[in-house]
Protein backbone atom coordinates (compact mmCIF):
# COMPACT_ATOMS: atom_id res chain seq x y z
CA UNK A 1 0.00 0.00 0.00
CA UNK A 2 2.74 2.43 1.14
CA UNK A 3 6.55 1.74 1.34
CA UNK A 4 9.82 3.59 1.84
CA UNK A 5 11.22 2.91 -1.02
CA UNK A 6 14.30 4.89 -0.98
CA UNK A 7 16.35 6.51 1.25
CA UNK A 8 19.70 8.16 0.52
CA UNK A 9 20.94 7.61 3.95
CA UNK A 10 20.62 5.07 6.94
CA UNK A 11 19.75 5.73 10.18
CA UNK A 12 21.56 4.49 13.36
CA UNK A 13 20.37 2.09 15.79
CA UNK A 14 20.44 4.39 18.25
CA UNK A 15 17.41 6.95 16.40
CA UNK A 16 16.07 3.57 15.49
CA UNK A 17 15.46 2.41 19.45
CA UNK A 18 14.16 6.05 19.94
CA UNK A 19 11.66 5.81 17.68
CA UNK A 20 10.24 2.73 18.82
CA UNK A 21 10.26 3.72 22.44
CA UNK A 22 8.21 6.87 21.07
CA UNK A 23 5.94 5.21 19.22
CA UNK A 24 4.71 3.07 22.03
CA UNK A 25 4.40 5.61 24.27
CA UNK A 26 2.21 7.37 21.95
CA UNK A 27 -0.05 3.94 21.20
CA UNK A 28 -0.55 3.62 24.92
CA UNK A 29 -1.43 7.67 25.42
CA UNK A 30 -5.22 6.66 26.25
CA UNK A 31 -5.97 10.58 26.13
CA UNK A 32 -5.01 11.01 22.49
CA UNK A 33 -8.07 9.57 19.76
CA UNK A 34 -6.70 9.45 16.60
CA UNK A 35 -4.49 6.37 17.04
CA UNK A 36 -7.65 4.54 18.27
CA UNK A 37 -10.29 5.37 15.55
CA UNK A 38 -10.50 2.78 13.84
CA UNK A 39 -11.99 0.87 16.99
CA UNK A 40 -14.82 3.32 17.10
CA UNK A 41 -17.25 2.21 14.28
CA UNK A 42 -19.86 4.62 14.85
CA UNK A 43 -18.39 7.29 13.88
CA UNK A 44 -17.56 6.00 9.94
CA UNK A 45 -21.13 4.72 9.95
CA UNK A 46 -22.69 7.90 11.01
CA UNK A 47 -20.39 9.55 7.97
CA UNK A 48 -21.37 7.48 5.75
CA UNK A 49 -25.15 7.30 6.35
CA UNK A 50 -25.39 11.10 6.40
CA UNK A 51 -23.26 11.46 3.43
CA UNK A 52 -25.33 8.91 1.15
CA UNK A 53 -28.73 11.37 2.77
CA UNK A 54 -27.11 14.38 1.74
CA UNK A 55 -25.78 12.59 -1.66
CA UNK A 56 -30.08 11.79 -2.33
CA UNK A 57 -30.87 15.10 -1.54
CA UNK A 58 -28.72 17.52 -2.69
CA UNK A 59 -26.83 18.47 -5.46
CA UNK A 60 -24.08 20.73 -3.87
CA UNK A 61 -22.23 20.74 -0.83
CA UNK A 62 -20.74 23.85 0.69
CA UNK A 63 -18.32 23.28 3.76
CA UNK A 64 -17.39 26.39 5.84
CA UNK A 65 -14.13 26.20 8.16
CA UNK A 66 -10.15 26.65 8.71
CA UNK A 67 -7.18 24.88 9.44
CA UNK A 68 -8.21 21.20 10.40
CA UNK A 69 -11.83 21.93 9.76
CA UNK A 70 -11.23 22.39 5.94
CA UNK A 71 -7.68 21.03 5.08
CA UNK A 72 -8.33 17.49 5.69
CA UNK A 73 -11.64 17.39 3.63
CA UNK A 74 -10.21 19.35 0.82
CA UNK A 75 -7.15 17.00 0.61
CA UNK A 76 -9.32 13.78 -0.03
CA UNK A 77 -11.03 15.92 -2.59
CA UNK A 78 -8.22 16.65 -4.68
CA UNK A 79 -6.73 13.65 -4.21
CA UNK A 80 -9.85 11.20 -4.96
CA UNK A 81 -12.53 13.37 -6.49
CA UNK A 82 -10.59 16.35 -8.08
CA UNK A 83 -13.59 16.80 -10.94
CA UNK A 84 -16.12 17.86 -7.90
CA UNK A 85 -15.34 21.53 -7.06
CA UNK A 86 -18.72 22.36 -8.39
CA UNK A 87 -20.48 19.84 -5.70
CA UNK A 88 -18.35 20.43 -3.24
CA UNK A 89 -16.65 23.38 -2.32
CA UNK A 90 -14.96 24.50 0.32
CA UNK A 91 -14.48 27.73 2.22
CA UNK A 92 -11.74 28.11 4.64
CA UNK A 93 -11.05 32.13 4.54
CA UNK A 94 -12.77 35.23 5.49
CA UNK A 95 -12.17 37.25 2.11
CA UNK A 96 -14.58 39.39 1.83
CA UNK A 97 -14.24 40.03 -1.68
CA UNK A 98 -13.95 35.92 -2.19
CA UNK A 99 -17.36 35.48 -0.72
CA UNK A 100 -18.94 38.19 -2.51
CA UNK A 101 -17.66 36.46 -5.53
CA UNK A 102 -19.49 33.28 -4.55
CA UNK A 103 -22.69 35.28 -3.99
CA UNK A 104 -22.39 36.74 -7.26
CA UNK A 105 -22.35 33.24 -9.07
CA UNK A 106 -24.44 31.72 -6.61
CA UNK A 107 -27.23 34.40 -7.67
CA UNK A 108 -27.25 34.24 -10.77
CA UNK A 109 -28.22 30.58 -9.86
CA UNK A 110 -30.54 31.43 -7.49
CA UNK A 111 -32.70 28.04 -8.18
CA UNK A 112 -29.94 26.47 -7.02
CA UNK A 113 -29.97 27.57 -3.29
CA UNK A 114 -32.47 25.01 -2.03
CA UNK A 115 -30.39 22.00 -3.34
CA UNK A 116 -27.33 23.35 -2.09
CA UNK A 117 -26.43 22.15 1.52
CA UNK A 118 -24.30 23.60 4.33
CA UNK A 119 -21.64 21.85 6.50
CA UNK A 120 -20.19 24.32 9.50
CA UNK A 121 -17.23 22.60 10.95
CA UNK A 122 -15.51 24.20 14.29
CA UNK A 123 -13.69 21.88 16.75
CA UNK A 124 -14.53 24.63 19.59
CA UNK A 125 -17.49 25.27 18.38
CA UNK A 126 -16.50 28.97 18.71
CA UNK A 127 -14.40 29.48 15.62
CA UNK A 128 -14.48 33.14 14.95
CA UNK A 129 -13.91 32.61 11.06
CA UNK A 130 -16.43 29.85 11.06
CA UNK A 131 -19.15 31.79 12.61
CA UNK A 132 -18.68 34.55 10.93
CA UNK A 133 -18.81 32.74 7.66
CA UNK A 134 -21.91 31.17 8.94
CA UNK A 135 -23.77 34.70 9.65
CA UNK A 136 -22.75 35.62 5.74
CA UNK A 137 -24.65 32.30 4.64
CA UNK A 138 -27.66 33.29 6.93
CA UNK A 139 -27.87 37.01 5.77
CA UNK A 140 -27.38 35.28 2.23
CA UNK A 141 -29.46 32.87 2.35
CA UNK A 142 -32.56 35.03 4.08
CA UNK A 143 -32.60 37.37 0.67
CA UNK A 144 -34.08 34.03 -0.87
CA UNK A 145 -36.30 33.31 1.41
CA UNK A 146 -34.27 30.00 3.10
CA UNK A 147 -33.25 29.55 6.41
CA UNK A 148 -29.66 28.44 6.75
CA UNK A 149 -30.62 25.87 9.49
CA UNK A 150 -33.04 24.33 7.11
CA UNK A 151 -29.76 23.16 4.97
CA UNK A 152 -27.25 22.52 7.50
CA UNK A 153 -25.34 19.85 9.48
CA UNK A 154 -22.65 21.03 12.05
CA UNK A 155 -19.30 18.94 12.83
CA UNK A 156 -18.49 19.93 16.42
CA UNK A 157 -17.10 18.73 19.77
CA UNK A 158 -20.39 16.82 21.90
CA UNK A 159 -20.33 20.07 24.65
CA UNK A 160 -21.79 23.71 25.40
CA UNK A 161 -20.48 25.84 22.93
CA UNK A 162 -22.09 28.66 20.33
CA UNK A 163 -22.54 26.32 17.84
CA UNK A 164 -23.81 23.52 19.55
CA UNK A 165 -26.52 26.08 21.26
CA UNK A 166 -27.55 26.95 17.52
CA UNK A 167 -27.74 23.23 16.20
CA UNK A 168 -29.84 22.10 19.24
CA UNK A 169 -32.19 25.35 18.86
CA UNK A 170 -32.68 25.42 15.23
CA UNK A 171 -33.11 21.10 15.29
CA UNK A 172 -29.73 21.10 12.87
CA UNK A 173 -28.20 17.47 12.74
CA UNK A 174 -25.22 17.36 14.48
CA UNK A 175 -21.88 14.73 13.84
CA UNK A 176 -19.20 14.97 16.46
CA UNK A 177 -15.49 15.99 16.31
CA UNK A 178 -14.20 12.94 19.55
CA UNK A 179 -13.32 15.38 22.55
CA UNK A 180 -9.65 13.56 22.51
CA UNK A 181 -8.75 14.14 18.52
CA UNK A 182 -7.68 17.90 17.83
CA UNK A 183 -8.33 19.78 14.59
CA UNK A 184 -5.60 18.89 12.43
CA UNK A 185 -5.62 14.86 13.60
CA UNK A 186 -9.67 15.26 12.53
CA UNK A 187 -9.73 14.14 8.78
CA UNK A 188 -10.64 10.62 9.28
CA UNK A 189 -13.43 11.65 11.96
CA UNK A 190 -16.89 13.41 10.12
CA UNK A 191 -14.63 16.30 9.34
CA UNK A 192 -13.40 14.47 6.37
CA UNK A 193 -15.05 11.63 6.04
CA UNK A 194 -19.33 13.03 6.00
CA UNK A 195 -17.53 15.35 2.91
CA UNK A 196 -15.81 12.13 1.30
CA UNK A 197 -19.10 10.33 1.73
CA UNK A 198 -21.06 12.90 -0.18
CA UNK A 199 -19.13 12.97 -2.95
CA UNK A 200 -19.17 8.93 -3.27
CA UNK A 201 -16.06 7.80 -1.21
CA UNK A 202 -16.05 4.78 1.00
CA UNK A 203 -15.29 5.83 5.03
CA UNK A 204 -15.35 1.95 5.39
CA UNK A 205 -12.65 2.14 2.93
CA UNK A 206 -10.33 4.85 4.77
CA UNK A 207 -10.78 2.95 7.76
CA UNK A 208 -9.43 0.00 6.30
CA UNK A 209 -6.35 2.05 5.53
CA UNK A 210 -5.86 3.07 8.61
CA UNK A 211 -5.65 0.30 10.47
CA UNK A 212 -3.07 -1.10 7.94
CA UNK A 213 -1.14 2.08 8.96
CA UNK A 214 -1.27 1.25 12.40
CA UNK A 215 0.28 -2.08 11.74
CA UNK A 216 2.90 -0.77 10.21
CA UNK A 217 5.40 0.26 12.94
CA UNK A 218 8.64 -0.84 11.34
CA UNK A 219 7.53 1.85 9.02
CA UNK A 220 7.11 4.47 11.26
CA UNK A 221 9.88 4.02 12.73
CA UNK A 222 12.07 4.53 10.18
CA UNK A 223 10.48 8.00 9.52
CA UNK A 224 10.70 8.54 13.04
CA UNK A 225 14.50 8.13 13.00
CA UNK A 226 15.06 9.72 9.38
CA UNK A 227 13.49 13.05 10.93
CA UNK A 228 15.59 12.70 14.23
CA UNK A 229 18.85 11.99 12.61
CA UNK A 230 17.77 14.98 10.49
CA UNK A 231 17.28 17.33 12.94
CA UNK A 232 20.31 16.40 14.73
CA UNK A 233 22.53 17.74 11.73
CA UNK A 234 19.57 21.09 11.91
CA UNK A 235 18.36 20.35 9.01
CA UNK A 236 16.08 23.47 8.92
CA UNK A 237 14.03 22.78 6.01
CA UNK A 238 11.70 19.65 5.62
CA UNK A 239 9.99 19.56 1.57
CA UNK A 240 7.26 17.08 1.08
CA UNK A 241 7.66 17.03 -2.68
CA UNK A 242 4.32 15.13 -4.10
CA UNK A 243 5.01 13.99 -7.12
CA UNK A 244 0.98 13.34 -8.06
CA UNK A 245 -1.50 16.57 -8.99
CA UNK A 246 -3.88 15.18 -6.82
CA UNK A 247 -1.81 15.17 -3.82
CA UNK A 248 -1.49 18.97 -3.77
CA UNK A 249 -3.77 19.64 -0.75
CA UNK A 250 -2.17 16.94 0.72
CA UNK A 251 1.25 18.74 0.89
CA UNK A 252 -1.06 21.61 2.49
CA UNK A 253 -2.48 19.67 5.06
CA UNK A 254 0.49 17.91 5.87
CA UNK A 255 2.20 21.80 6.56
CA UNK A 256 -0.20 22.21 9.48
CA UNK A 257 -0.36 19.13 11.08
CA UNK A 258 3.61 19.39 10.99
CA UNK A 259 4.19 22.84 11.59
CA UNK A 260 1.28 23.56 14.33
CA UNK A 261 2.34 20.37 16.31
CA UNK A 262 6.12 19.90 16.47
CA UNK A 263 6.83 24.04 16.02
CA UNK A 264 7.48 24.49 19.85
CA UNK A 265 8.63 27.09 21.94
CA UNK A 266 9.35 24.76 25.51
CA UNK A 267 9.32 20.95 25.95
CA UNK A 268 6.91 19.36 28.47
CA UNK A 269 8.95 20.39 31.17
CA UNK A 270 9.42 23.81 30.51
CA UNK A 271 12.42 23.95 29.00
CA UNK A 272 13.80 25.15 25.54
CA UNK A 273 12.48 22.80 22.81
CA UNK A 274 14.35 21.01 20.81
CA UNK A 275 15.23 22.24 17.07
CA UNK A 276 12.81 20.87 14.60
CA UNK A 277 12.30 21.84 10.80
CA UNK A 278 9.93 24.34 9.19
CA UNK A 279 7.61 22.11 6.52
CA UNK A 280 7.52 23.32 3.57
CA UNK A 281 5.17 21.46 0.35
CA UNK A 282 5.73 21.41 -3.21
CA UNK A 283 4.72 19.73 -6.27
CA UNK A 284 6.53 17.83 -9.10
CA UNK A 285 7.35 18.68 -11.62
CA UNK A 286 5.77 22.50 -11.65
CA UNK A 287 7.65 23.01 -8.62
CA UNK A 288 11.04 21.91 -10.34
CA UNK A 289 10.22 25.27 -12.25
CA UNK A 290 10.01 27.75 -9.59
CA UNK A 291 12.02 26.90 -6.27
CA UNK A 292 14.33 24.06 -6.98
CA UNK A 293 16.82 26.35 -7.35
CA UNK A 294 16.49 27.99 -4.14
CA UNK A 295 16.70 23.97 -2.81
CA UNK A 296 18.93 23.20 -4.83
CA UNK A 297 21.76 26.02 -3.59
CA UNK A 298 20.61 27.82 -1.23
CA UNK A 299 22.07 28.39 2.56
CA UNK A 300 19.62 26.44 4.56
CA UNK A 301 19.95 22.84 4.75
CA UNK A 302 17.10 20.56 4.25
CA UNK A 303 15.88 17.73 4.09
CA UNK A 304 13.34 16.08 1.33
CA UNK A 305 10.15 13.70 1.35
CA UNK A 306 9.66 12.37 -1.98
CA UNK A 307 6.13 10.69 -2.27
CA UNK A 308 5.30 9.07 -5.65
CA UNK A 309 2.25 6.97 -6.84
CA UNK A 310 3.05 4.39 -9.67
CA UNK A 311 0.10 4.16 -10.99
CA UNK A 312 0.27 8.10 -11.68
CA UNK A 313 3.52 7.64 -13.33
CA UNK A 314 1.94 4.74 -15.88
CA UNK A 315 -0.93 6.78 -16.93
CA UNK A 316 -1.58 9.03 -19.21
CA UNK A 317 -1.45 7.30 -22.36
CA UNK A 318 0.86 7.70 -25.58
CA UNK A 319 2.26 10.99 -26.32
CA UNK A 320 3.35 10.53 -29.49
CA UNK A 321 2.65 13.72 -32.07
CA UNK A 322 4.40 16.24 -33.81
CA UNK A 323 7.13 16.72 -31.34
CA UNK A 324 8.16 13.27 -30.25
CA UNK A 325 11.39 13.26 -31.74
CA UNK A 326 12.66 16.09 -29.70
CA UNK A 327 10.73 14.55 -26.33
CA UNK A 328 12.74 10.95 -26.28
CA UNK A 329 9.85 9.81 -24.36
CA UNK A 330 10.22 6.77 -26.70
CA UNK A 331 7.00 4.38 -25.46
CA UNK A 332 6.62 5.85 -21.97
CA UNK A 333 3.09 7.25 -21.22
CA UNK A 334 2.43 10.80 -20.76
CA UNK A 335 3.18 10.07 -16.71
CA UNK A 336 6.83 8.82 -17.24
CA UNK A 337 7.98 12.17 -18.11
CA UNK A 338 6.72 12.22 -14.33
CA UNK A 339 8.88 9.09 -13.72
CA UNK A 340 12.14 10.64 -15.16
CA UNK A 341 11.60 14.03 -13.49
CA UNK A 342 11.21 12.41 -9.47
CA UNK A 343 13.97 10.57 -10.01
CA UNK A 344 16.46 12.98 -11.70
CA UNK A 345 15.24 15.88 -9.09
CA UNK A 346 16.48 13.14 -6.39
CA UNK A 347 19.86 11.82 -7.48
CA UNK A 348 20.66 15.83 -8.73
CA UNK A 349 19.66 16.88 -4.94
CA UNK A 350 22.02 14.04 -3.21
CA UNK A 351 24.70 14.52 -5.42
CA UNK A 352 24.40 18.30 -3.70
CA UNK A 353 24.41 16.47 -0.52
CA UNK A 354 20.73 16.94 -0.12
CA UNK A 355 19.38 13.83 2.01
CA UNK A 356 15.74 12.20 0.95
CA UNK A 357 13.73 9.43 1.18
CA UNK A 358 10.89 8.42 -0.75
CA UNK A 359 7.44 6.96 -0.15
CA UNK A 360 5.42 5.19 -2.96
CA UNK A 361 1.74 3.96 -3.13
CA UNK A 362 0.75 1.96 -5.87
CA UNK A 363 -2.34 4.14 -6.47
CA UNK A 364 -4.87 6.65 -5.12
CA UNK A 365 -7.38 4.98 -3.36
CA UNK A 366 -9.36 5.34 -0.13
CA UNK A 367 -7.47 2.96 1.66
CA UNK A 368 -3.87 4.23 0.33
CA UNK A 369 -4.84 7.98 1.26
CA UNK A 370 -6.49 6.90 4.49
CA UNK A 371 -3.14 4.92 5.13
CA UNK A 372 -1.34 7.65 4.27
CA UNK A 373 -2.82 9.93 6.55
CA UNK A 374 -2.48 7.63 9.65
CA UNK A 375 1.36 7.38 8.74
CA UNK A 376 1.81 11.08 8.79
CA UNK A 377 -0.17 11.43 11.68
CA UNK A 378 1.94 9.02 13.84
CA UNK A 379 4.99 9.56 12.48
CA UNK A 380 4.32 13.37 13.88
CA UNK A 381 2.99 12.06 17.13
CA UNK A 382 5.98 9.82 18.06
CA UNK A 383 8.38 12.77 17.03
CA UNK A 384 6.69 14.78 19.42
CA UNK A 385 7.08 11.70 21.98
CA UNK A 386 10.66 11.70 21.15
CA UNK A 387 11.40 15.19 22.13
CA UNK A 388 9.48 15.48 25.04
CA UNK A 389 7.37 18.20 23.60
CA UNK A 390 3.66 18.60 23.23
CA UNK A 391 2.37 17.75 19.93
CA UNK A 392 -1.14 18.06 20.56
CA UNK A 393 -1.56 21.82 21.40
CA UNK A 394 -1.09 25.25 19.54
CA UNK A 395 -0.19 27.75 22.35
CA UNK A 396 0.64 30.40 19.26
CA UNK A 397 -2.33 29.96 17.44
CA UNK A 398 -4.17 30.62 20.64
CA UNK A 399 -2.33 33.83 21.22
CA UNK A 400 -3.48 35.36 18.06
CA UNK A 401 -6.84 34.20 18.21
CA UNK A 402 -7.16 35.75 21.72
CA UNK A 403 -6.17 38.96 19.90
CA UNK A 404 -8.09 39.60 17.57
CA UNK A 405 -10.98 38.98 19.31
CA UNK A 406 -9.45 42.13 21.41
CA UNK A 407 -9.49 43.91 18.36
CA UNK A 408 -12.83 43.51 17.18
CA UNK A 409 -14.04 44.61 20.63
CA UNK A 410 -12.36 47.98 20.73
CA UNK A 411 -13.37 48.44 17.43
Amino acid sequence: MIQVSKQTRKTSPEDKKRAAKALESLKKREDLGFHQIADRQGLWQHSQEHGSRLRKEYDRVVVLGIGGSSLGGRALQGALAPFSQDQLIFIDNVDGAEWAGYCRVWEEQSEKLSKTHWILISKSGSTLETMTLADAAHEFLNRFGLKLHDHATVITEEKDSPLMSWAKESDVETLPVPLDIGGRFSVLTPVGMLPAAFVGLSPDQFREGATWALEQDDMIHELTAQMLQSWRQKEGLTVFWSYCSFLKFWGEWTRQLWAESLGKKVDRQGNEAPFVSVPYPCLGSTDQHSVLQQIMEGAEKKFIWFLRVSDSEKSGGSVKGPFHHLTSMGERPLGGLLEVFAQATQESLASEGTSSLTLTMERLDEKSLGALFMTLMLTVGALGEALDINAFDQPGVELGKRLARQLLQGA
